[in-house]
């Protein structure tokens, strides 16, 4: 059974009057004027903790602002109690410390102008201590609700710069998503804390941010993002694109298995002396004959010769050899 708050109202005010009453008859005014004065302290009580106290759990920040002016005025630090004069200020916000997730699917160019779909993810968690002092207004008003997409548009930029000096090689490559996971990690870093130097690529033209290690972590308030949070999903490409580089690994896998034959074969044949080389000539000039429709006694003769030549020739060493 369901009861009305103006039900709860009523019998709160009718038992309130019928405690007075009972005070009043057994200690006259002074009972209820005691009842009275108890309430209205545990009254002030509960407005003190809720107005002038606010508690920050574990996994957020709190955003203050100032009430008149609008201005932002301070960040409360996790897991505490915080005195706030409620007319000079207020809490507006709590920002989510713990993991975050930013990802989405983007379409970037190659360097030869080819289109690849890459789908990414990376993991990250906000700090307020990391914020660099001159733009603490703006995240204060940009990181309790949008903190994803900065980092969304930070990777984006990152990933833009990184595969815009590639090849649609070196995307095909087997580990070519470790080390764009890799290079994506330091790229988007170096973005999101500020610890970046000018660097340009090879034509002189993109701006790369590159990690200034020395640096100090003063940024746009996050933590430095480990290499396993950052995530390429997937590398698509054009389908005519894709099946060319499938054949041009294949052709280069089957050179490579020339090249190692042929390279074992000149091993081989090293081991041959001259004489070796001269039969081994001669048998293949008679197949080639044989192959043309060359006579049988042709054939049998020159075979005859070859062999009465190796004769002598084991003949000749052999005297030397006793």
């Amino acid at each position: 059974m369901k009861v009305s708050a103006s039900w709860i109202i009523t019998f709160g005010l009718v038992a309130a009057a019928a405690l007075l009453l009972s005070l009043y008859q057994l200690l006259g005014w002074t009972g209820p004027v005691i009842l009275l004065a108890f309430i209205f302290s545990v009254a002030f009580v509960y407005v003190i903790q809720h107005l002038f106290f606010v508690h920050i759990g574990e996994l957020e920040f709190g955003v203050v602002f100032k009430r008149h002016t609008g201005n932002f005025s301070r960040f409360l630090d996790s897991n505490n109690r915080y005195f706030i004069n409620p007319l000079n200020e207020r809490l507006t916000d709590r920002i989510k410390r713990g993991a975050q997730k930013a990802e989405t699917t983007i379409t970037i160019r190659t360097k030869e102008g080819i289109p690849v779909e890459i789908k990414w993810a990376v993991s990250f968690k906000v700090n307020v201590h990391n914020i660099k002092k001159e733009i603490r207004f703006k995240l204060a008003r940009s990181l309790p609700k949008s903190a994803d997409k900065i980092v969304g548009g930070k990777a984006v930029q990152s990933l833009r710069h990184i595969v815009e000096q590639k090849s649609v090689q070196e995307l095909y490559h087997q580990d070519s998503a470790k080390l764009l996971e890799k290079q994506l990690c330091d790229q988007l870093n170096a973005r999101l804390q500020l610890r970046h130097k000018e660097a340009y690529s090879t034509n002189g033209v993109s701006p790369i941010p590159a990690l200034d290690k020395d640096a100090p972590i003063q940024g746009l308030g996050f933590e430095p993002i480990p290499w396993f949070d950052v995530h390429i999903v997937s590398i698509e490409m054009p389908e005519q694109i894709e099946k060319a580089l499938e054949a041009a690994h294949e052709r280069r896998l089957q050179t490579e298995t020339a090249a190692a034959a042929l390279e074992s074969l000149r091993r081989v044949v090293t081991r041959y002396s001259d004489k070796d080389m001269e039969r081994l000539a001669e048998l293949e000039r008679l197949r080639v004959l044989d192959g043309q429709g060359g006579s049988l006694v042709y054939l049998m003769a020159s075979l005859a010769k070859t062999m009465q030549q190796a004769g002598n020739g084991v003949g000749a060493q052999s005297p030397g050899q006793h």
